[in-house]
Protein backbone atom coordinates (compact mmCIF):
# COMPACT_ATOMS: atom_id res chain seq x y z
CA UNK A 1 0.00 0.00 0.00
CA UNK A 2 1.33 3.45 -0.90
CA UNK A 3 2.26 5.88 1.81
CA UNK A 4 0.05 9.01 1.77
CA UNK A 5 2.01 11.96 0.49
CA UNK A 6 1.76 15.37 -1.11
CA UNK A 7 3.79 16.32 -4.17
CA UNK A 8 4.20 19.88 -5.33
CA UNK A 9 5.06 20.66 -8.95
CA UNK A 10 6.19 23.96 -10.41
CA UNK A 11 9.15 26.04 -11.58
CA UNK A 12 10.37 26.94 -8.09
CA UNK A 13 13.31 24.77 -6.93
CA UNK A 14 11.54 24.12 -3.60
CA UNK A 15 8.90 21.97 -5.34
CA UNK A 16 9.10 18.18 -5.29
CA UNK A 17 9.15 18.14 -9.11
CA UNK A 18 10.66 21.12 -10.91
CA UNK A 19 9.54 21.83 -14.47
CA UNK A 20 11.26 24.68 -16.28
CA UNK A 21 8.80 25.30 -19.12
CA UNK A 22 7.68 28.95 -19.36
CA UNK A 23 4.00 27.96 -19.14
CA UNK A 24 4.53 26.39 -15.70
CA UNK A 25 3.89 28.62 -12.67
CA UNK A 26 6.29 28.75 -9.72
CA UNK A 27 3.82 26.73 -7.66
CA UNK A 28 1.61 25.15 -10.31
CA UNK A 29 -0.12 22.09 -8.88
CA UNK A 30 -0.35 20.04 -5.72
CA UNK A 31 -0.91 16.29 -5.86
CA UNK A 32 -2.23 14.29 -2.91
CA UNK A 33 -1.89 10.51 -2.97
CA UNK A 34 -3.89 8.73 -0.27
CA UNK A 35 -3.34 5.31 1.34
CA UNK A 36 -5.40 3.61 -1.34
CA UNK A 37 -3.25 5.05 -4.12
CA UNK A 38 -5.92 7.48 -5.33
CA UNK A 39 -4.45 10.64 -6.85
CA UNK A 40 -6.10 14.01 -6.20
CA UNK A 41 -4.87 17.04 -8.14
CA UNK A 42 -5.31 20.66 -7.04
CA UNK A 43 -4.40 23.58 -9.28
CA UNK A 44 -2.67 26.27 -7.22
CA UNK A 45 -4.18 29.16 -9.20
CA UNK A 46 -1.59 28.74 -11.94
CA UNK A 47 -1.46 31.28 -14.75
CA UNK A 48 -1.68 28.83 -17.64
CA UNK A 49 -3.85 26.21 -15.97
CA UNK A 50 -3.92 22.52 -15.30
CA UNK A 51 -5.83 20.35 -17.77
CA UNK A 52 -7.34 16.90 -17.39
CA UNK A 53 -8.39 15.35 -20.70
CA UNK A 54 -8.28 18.80 -22.29
CA UNK A 55 -10.59 20.47 -19.74
CA UNK A 56 -9.24 23.14 -17.41
CA UNK A 57 -9.17 22.08 -13.77
CA UNK A 58 -10.74 24.31 -11.18
CA UNK A 59 -10.31 23.23 -7.58
CA UNK A 60 -9.41 19.62 -6.80
CA UNK A 61 -10.30 16.47 -8.64
CA UNK A 62 -9.64 12.74 -8.48
CA UNK A 63 -7.63 11.37 -11.39
CA UNK A 64 -9.07 8.27 -13.01
CA UNK A 65 -7.06 5.62 -14.88
CA UNK A 66 -6.54 6.80 -18.45
CA UNK A 67 -6.82 10.52 -17.62
CA UNK A 68 -4.32 12.77 -19.37
CA UNK A 69 -2.85 15.44 -17.08
CA UNK A 70 -1.20 18.49 -18.65
CA UNK A 71 0.31 21.45 -16.86
CA UNK A 72 0.20 24.67 -18.89
CA UNK A 73 1.46 24.01 -22.42
CA UNK A 74 3.88 21.26 -21.33
CA UNK A 75 3.79 17.62 -22.39
CA UNK A 76 1.44 15.26 -20.56
CA UNK A 77 2.57 14.21 -17.08
CA UNK A 78 3.12 10.52 -16.20
CA UNK A 79 0.98 10.69 -13.07
CA UNK A 80 0.25 6.93 -12.89
CA UNK A 81 3.79 6.34 -11.57
CA UNK A 82 3.03 8.46 -8.48
CA UNK A 83 0.77 5.74 -7.11
CA UNK A 84 3.69 3.34 -6.79
CA UNK A 85 5.22 3.38 -3.33
CA UNK A 86 8.70 4.48 -4.33
CA UNK A 87 11.37 6.01 -2.20
CA UNK A 88 11.10 9.76 -1.72
CA UNK A 89 14.58 10.23 -3.16
CA UNK A 90 13.37 9.40 -6.69
CA UNK A 91 10.76 12.18 -6.49
CA UNK A 92 12.80 14.72 -4.60
CA UNK A 93 14.16 18.10 -5.54
CA UNK A 94 16.80 17.87 -8.22
CA UNK A 95 15.23 14.88 -9.98
CA UNK A 96 15.44 15.32 -13.74
CA UNK A 97 12.44 17.11 -15.17
CA UNK A 98 11.97 14.37 -17.78
CA UNK A 99 11.25 11.85 -15.02
CA UNK A 100 7.60 12.92 -14.79
CA UNK A 101 6.98 14.00 -18.41
CA UNK A 102 5.63 11.65 -21.04
CA UNK A 103 8.43 11.94 -23.60
CA UNK A 104 6.58 9.74 -26.09
CA UNK A 105 4.45 12.81 -26.83
CA UNK A 106 5.89 15.54 -29.09
CA UNK A 107 6.80 18.81 -27.38
CA UNK A 108 4.12 21.50 -27.53
CA UNK A 109 4.42 23.87 -30.44
CA UNK A 110 5.12 27.51 -29.73
CA UNK A 111 2.68 30.26 -30.63
CA UNK A 112 4.17 31.06 -34.04
CA UNK A 113 4.55 27.41 -35.03
CA UNK A 114 0.95 26.70 -34.04
CA UNK A 115 -0.59 29.74 -35.75
CA UNK A 116 1.88 30.52 -38.55
CA UNK A 117 -0.62 29.96 -41.37
CA UNK A 118 -3.28 32.05 -39.65
CA UNK A 119 -0.79 34.85 -39.06
CA UNK A 120 0.45 34.69 -42.66
CA UNK A 121 -3.10 34.74 -44.06
CA UNK A 122 -3.98 37.68 -41.79
CA UNK A 123 -0.94 39.62 -42.93
CA UNK A 124 -1.70 38.96 -46.60
CA UNK A 125 -5.32 40.01 -46.06
CA UNK A 126 -4.26 43.22 -44.32
CA UNK A 127 -1.86 44.14 -47.13
CA UNK A 128 -4.55 43.38 -49.73
CA UNK A 129 -7.06 45.57 -47.87
CA UNK A 130 -4.62 48.48 -47.66
CA UNK A 131 -3.80 48.19 -51.37
CA UNK A 132 -7.50 48.01 -52.26
CA UNK A 133 -8.28 51.15 -50.25
CA UNK A 134 -5.35 53.05 -51.75
CA UNK A 135 -6.29 52.06 -55.31
CA UNK A 136 -9.92 53.01 -54.68
CA UNK A 137 -8.97 56.39 -53.25
CA UNK A 138 -6.58 57.11 -56.13
CA UNK A 139 -9.08 56.15 -58.86
CA UNK A 140 -11.89 58.20 -57.30
CA UNK A 141 -9.62 61.22 -56.91
CA UNK A 142 -9.85 61.27 -53.14
CA UNK A 143 -6.15 60.69 -52.61
CA UNK A 144 -4.47 64.08 -52.36
CA UNK A 145 -0.85 65.05 -52.89
CA UNK A 146 1.81 63.15 -50.96
CA UNK A 147 -0.71 60.42 -50.28
CA UNK A 148 -2.77 62.42 -47.78
CA UNK A 149 -6.44 61.60 -48.34
CA UNK A 150 -9.02 64.29 -48.85
CA UNK A 151 -11.54 62.14 -47.02
CA UNK A 152 -10.32 63.63 -43.72
CA UNK A 153 -12.60 66.55 -44.56
CA UNK A 154 -15.40 64.09 -45.27
CA UNK A 155 -14.85 62.32 -41.94
CA UNK A 156 -14.87 65.54 -39.93
CA UNK A 157 -18.02 66.61 -41.75
CA UNK A 158 -19.80 63.36 -40.86
CA UNK A 159 -18.62 63.37 -37.25
CA UNK A 160 -19.22 67.02 -36.37
CA UNK A 161 -21.80 68.48 -38.75
CA UNK A 162 -24.28 65.78 -39.76
CA UNK A 163 -25.36 64.84 -36.20
CA UNK A 164 -26.07 68.50 -35.40
CA UNK A 165 -27.79 69.44 -38.64
CA UNK A 166 -28.94 66.29 -40.45
CA UNK A 167 -31.34 68.18 -42.70
CA UNK A 168 -28.56 70.42 -44.03
CA UNK A 169 -26.49 67.51 -45.41
CA UNK A 170 -24.61 68.70 -48.49
CA UNK A 171 -22.97 65.91 -50.47
CA UNK A 172 -20.92 68.38 -52.54
CA UNK A 173 -18.62 68.86 -49.51
CA UNK A 174 -17.64 65.19 -49.65
CA UNK A 175 -16.04 65.50 -53.07
CA UNK A 176 -14.39 68.89 -52.75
Amino acid sequence: MPTPRILKIGRDPRNDHVLTHVSISRYHVEVFINEEGLVFVTDLRSSNGTFINGKRLSGSTLLQPGDILKLGAERPVKWQEWTKDTARSSNSVGAPENSILDLSQPPPAGFFERYRWVLLASLIGLVALILFVLIYLKTTGRLGSFGFPKFGVMLSYWVYEVPRHPASFNSSLLYA
